[in-house]
């Protein structure tokens, strides 16, 4: 039985990461990922991503790490740059692709063994003795093409040649480093195909053959992806947003730029991008409203803006209601409650 202090720390760490805002750009350190579409839905804020308590402290143990490799590189003479002193915090690269591809380096250091005169990009990674031992057999960019394209971007970003992967065993303490040169050809195609996932308005095909595929069974996103769940009402997961330059958003509809709390609000005139509601298939639209079917019960219902087209009418329904993923949507009954009492479907 878990204790309950265990309990409240874990539950601590949650409520800490559930006030946190959502990261509002495609990271440099997720670009790797080989499921496009699932790039994209964190891209688009799709759906929020849980950690347990205990996740996030393994998260938080991680981080910790750095400072001391840090400190184990100044030890052994190197020159390391770990902290922006504009904000004290880890420097940033330079914003690619108007502002929406960023990311933040653990550090740049000079004075390295075998290199000494060079200027490198450092990273710290922990893992267990087994992955490690496979990264040693299988090399980096094969057993981890997201920290590899990674480093590439971030090279690319700083103007650096070199890079080292410092990776520490978390069951022995056993140290490891990886090499890498700056691949302009491999950096050149990443930053196409985070253009590629910024520009689409719509998911990228899936690239997977079935929700039973291993990627698919871990993935944040299987049920929106394969299954019946709806996305979050935002900005984002709205057929009217628009990335424009700066790393900023526009609402075509309103005409309007929307900072980051208006994209996490939405508003009443939200129309979701049809792939994002899962159980449902779109059958039909026009300017104000798509039409679904649902894919279990055959119920017909549109999705129409809160207060632009009429409500009262049966089978229309807000994004709102809509999100709930009720299989009842579209229903006879429910159409004729709604519009008796003037109510609405909530979770």
């Amino acid at each position: 039985m878990t204790a309950s202090t265990t309990e409240a720390i874990y539950r601590a760490y949650e409520e800490r990461a559930a006030a946190e805002k959502p990261r509002p750009y495609l990271g440099a350190s997720a670009l790797g990922d080989p499921c496009h579409r699932r790039l994209w839905y964190g891209f688009r804020l799709a759906q929020p991503v849980f950690f347990s308590g205990r996740i996030l402290r393994l998260f938080s143990t991680g981080h910790r790490e750095e400072g001391r490799a840090v400190s184990d590189l100044r030890a052994i003479g190197a020159e390391v740059w770990d902290r922006d002193p504009a904000t004290g915090g880890q420097f940033a690269i330079p914003p690619l692709c108007d502002g929406h591809l960023r990311g933040h380096a653990d550090a740049v250091a000079k004075g390295l063994p075998e290199m000494p005169d060079v200027a490198v990009l450092i990273d710290f990674k922990t893992v267990s003795v087994k992955k490690l031992e496979l990264l040693k057999d299988n090399g980096l960019r094969l057993q981890y093409p997201k920290y590899y394209t990674q480093a590439q971007i971030y090279m690319g970003g700083l103007d650096l040649q070199q890079a080292m992967y410092l990776f520490v065993a978390k069951d022995t303490d056993e140290l490891h480093c990886e090499w890498m040169t700056f691949d302009e050809t491999h950096y050149r195609q990443a930053i196409q195909k985070a253009e590629r996932i910024i520009a689409s308005d719509r998911p990228p095909i899936r690239e997977y053959s079935s929700a039973d595929y291993f990627e698919c069974r871990w993935c944040d996103y299987k049920n929106l992806c394969w299954g019946d769940e709806v996305a979050q009402v935002n900005c984002r997961t709205c057929v009217h947003a628009t990335p424009v330059a700066d790393g900023k958003w526009q609402c075509e509809l309103l005409d309007a730029e929307r900072d980051l709390d208006e994209q996490l609000s939405g508003c009443d005139s939200h129309l979701f991008i049809p792939e994002l509601v899962g159980g449902a298939t779109a059958t039909d639209a026009g300017k104000q409203w798509v039409e679904y079917r649902h894919n279990t019960s055959g119920n017909v219902f549109r999705n129409v803006p809160k207060g632009i087209d009429d409500q009262s009418l049966p089978g229309h329904y807000s994004s709102r209601e809509i999100a709930t993923g009720n299989a009842l949507l579209g229903d006879a009954g429910v159409d004729l409650i709604r519009a008796q009492f003037d109510g609405e479907v909530i979770e």
